[in-house]
């Protein structure tokens, strides 16, 4: 899998970067067929709250060409990430059961046609 990242408002360090390598990566533990995945880091340091870190991952299926998405927002880098790759996690566990259930349905067709 293809992890693209992009940065906006502040330089993306080495060790943020292999973070996000890190835990985007493991994401593939739980779906195979990711094609690549896209992250956007963005800093809003002007928002009413003080310094706010904007995360969102996008991942592209192979098969069905489907998209995947999810996206947090936290005070701290790391912590957006960690939150946005949980809600990713739970978004792959839908997938995945709207997909087997949709495998389950056709093997039943084609069961009860012989």
């Amino acid at each position: 899998m293809e992890i693209k990242t992009r940065v906006k408002n502040f330089t993306l360090s080495e060790s943020t970067n292999t973070y996000v390598e890190e835990k985007v990566g493991n994401i593939a533990k739980y779906l195979s067929n990711i094609h690549d995945a896209y992250v956007e880091l963005e800093n809003d340091a002007h928002h009413k709250n003080g310094a706010v870190s904007h995360v969102s991952i996008t991942l592209r299926v192979v098969d069905g060409g489907e998209v995947l998405f999810a996206q947090d927002t936290a005070s701290d880098m790391h912590e957006a990430i960690d939150r946005a790759v949980s809600k990713l996690k739970h978004v792959i566990e839908k997938y995945k059961g709207t997909h087997n259930q949709i495998d389950k349905e056709v093997l039943r067709e084609l069961h009860e046609s012989e």
